[in-house]
């Protein structure tokens, strides 16, 4: 069974690139099992979340991590019932989310230590396309070189945890193809 955790900022089209792949190389790689962070996060975890004064730091953050915790219980049952039947999993989320008090790293310590991913994928946007600039404005592409930066950073940490595998699969502005044959390739490796 191996694992593993696919990663990129939300504009990186890593689920519809993840579907892709699964889909077309249904010949030359065994089944898996999808997860998707999205399913498994539960956002009104408690009832007073619309009540939360959007400019308590303190309240946010508590908050945050009742989202964070929720999170891990939703996957750890997921994985764990998928380990029994010796599956090969893909995760495929965001190891950070970007909240009005800064960014959360999704998983704790504890729980990269629980999952061991066998290799981490992270969907790498070129954002110094300029393509990209007119799509986005300069502004929000700077956040977002950013938050890939971050996201970057945190799976670094993870690998170092869990002495997993990083690659990057770059997606090129425009040409998806060669995306879809690294992501491949990469899940073929990891398989071995």
């Amino acid at each position: 069974m191996s694992l593993i955790f696919v990663t990129g900022i939300p504009e990186s089209g890593r689920d519809s690139i993840v579907k892709m792949v699964l889909s077309g190389s249904k010949k030359n790689l065994p089944s898996f099992e999808y997860i998707r962070f999205d399913d498994l996060v539960s956002y009104d975890v408690d009832k007073k979340s619309e009540e939360l004064d959007l400019w308590s730091f303190s309240k946010r953050i508590e908050h945050m991590h009742k989202i964070q915790r929720d999170f891990y219980r939703n996957l750890k049952k997921k994985v764990d019932s998928l380990k029994d039947k010796e599956n090969h999993i893909i995760v495929n989320g965001y190891f950070t989310l970007r909240t009005p008090s800064g960014y959360l790293p999704t998983l704790s310590n504890q729980s990269v230590k629980f999952f061991k991913p066998d290799v981490i994928v992270i969907i790498d946007v070129d954002l110094d396309n300029p393509e990209i600039l007119v799509k986005f404005g300069k502004e929000r592409v700077r956040e977002l070189k950013y938050h890939q930066d971050i996201n970057l950073k945190c799976a670094v940490s993870y690998s170092t945890l869990t002495r997993s595998a990083i690659n990057v699969v770059r997606v090129e502005y425009g040409n998806l193809k060669d995306a879809l044959k690294e992501m491949t390739d990469v899940i073929t490796l990891a398989l071995q």
